[in-house]
C-alpha cells in the first residue's frame, strides 16, 4: 500500500566525470515514505562500502522497528518519530565503523547522509554532512538542511575570522559523518506536508555545480514528470564539470 500523500517519486544518479566508481547511494521506499541519500568519503571502495552499509541499514531497522513497535509507518506523534530516526543514525553508523575496522582498506571510510520520513501530516528531515534536503512550496523554494563543516563551525564560534575561511586548507572538511568515532548527532527537524509540496534531496555533487537558485528553476520546472527533472539536475552538474558523483530524488506529496 503507497503512503496516501506520496504521489510521485523518482531518483538519478550518476558517476560524475572525474571518478571511476559512484560513491553515492540512493534508496527509497514508497511504503514506509522514506527517502534518503547517502555520499561515501574513503580511499579504495571505503566510500561505497560507507554509504551502502548505511543505506541498507537505514532501511532495515526501519521496516523492524515499525514492525516490532506495531505503529503504522507515517504515525503523527512527532517525539516519537524522532527518537526512531535518531536511533535509525545511531546503528547505522556503528555498523559503519564495524565494517571499517574489518579491512586496512576500509578503514576511515565515512558517508554523508540525508533522510527524509513522511509521518500523517508531517515529515522528518534528517541530515549529516553536506548532502542536502530541499522543498518548493507555491514556487518557493527552502532549504531544510545545514551543512557540517568544521570551518563553518570555527568560524560560527568565533576561533576563525570570515576573512580567513576562504584560505583554510580545513574549508571542505567535514565536521560529522557517518563512521566518525563516537556517537553522531543527526540534525532533525519536522515540516508540515501540504499538497503538491515538492522534497529534492541529492549529494553535494550537485549542490557544489549549482546554485540553490538553479535548484529551484529545475524544480519548478520539474512538472510531472520527476525523473525527466532528476535527469536535468545530473545532466547541469555534468555540464559544470562533472567533478563528483551527483544522486537527485525527488518526491511530491499528492
Amino acid at each position: 500500500m503507497n503512503h496516501k500523500r506520496l504521489q510521485d517519486i523518482a531518483g538519478v544518479t550518476h558517476v560524475g566525470l572525474r571518478r571511476r566508481t559512484n560513491e553515492d547511494v540512493m534508496a527509497w521506499d514508497s511504503e514506509l515514505g522514506l527517502a534518503l541519500v547517502a555520499d561515501g568519503v574513503g580511499g579504495h571502495q571505503g566510500g561505497e562500502v560507507a554509504s551502502l552499509t548505511a543505506a541498507r541499514s537505514i532501511q532495515a531497522d526501519l521496516r523492524v522497528a515499525l514492525r516490532a513497535e506495531g505503529v503504522e509507518p507515517h504515525g503523527d506523534c512527532r517525539d516519537r518519530r524522532a527518537a526512531l530516526v535518531h536511533e535509525l543514525v545511531r546503528r547505522a553508523n556503528q555498523r559503519v565503523r564495524v565494517a571499517a575496522g574489518r579491512s586496512r582498506e576500509l578503514a576511515g571510510m565515512g558517508t554523508t547522509l540525508a533522510l527524509t520520513l513522511l509521518g500523517s501530516d508531517f515529515a522528518t528531515i534528517a541530515n549529516v554532512g553536506d548532502s542536502r534536503v530541499y522543498r518548493m512550496r507555491g514556487g518557493a523554494l527552502e532549504r531544510l538542511t545545514h551543512d557540517h563543516f568544521a570551518l563553518a563551525e570555527l568560524v560560527e564560534r568565533g576561533h576563525v575570522a570570515p576573512g580567513d575561511a576562504s584560505r583554510s586548507a580545513l574549508r571542505n572538511v567535514l565536521s560529522r559523518a557517518l563512521g566518525m568515532p563516537g556517537e553522531i548527532e543527526p540534525e532533525l527537524t519536522h515540516h508540515r506536508l501540504e499538497g503538491d509540496d515538492l522534497f529534492l534531496l541529492c549529494s553535494d555533487g550537485l549542490t557544489t555545480a549549482a546554485t540553490d537558485e538553479e535548484i529551484g528553476e529545475l524544480m519548478r520546472g520539474a512538472g510531472q514528470d520527476l525523473h525527466r527533472a532528476a535527469e536535468q539536475a545530473v545532466e547541469l552538474a555534468n555540464r559544470r564539470g562533472g567533478r563528483d558523483n551527483v544522486s537527485v530524488i525527488l518526491m511530491r506529496i499528492a
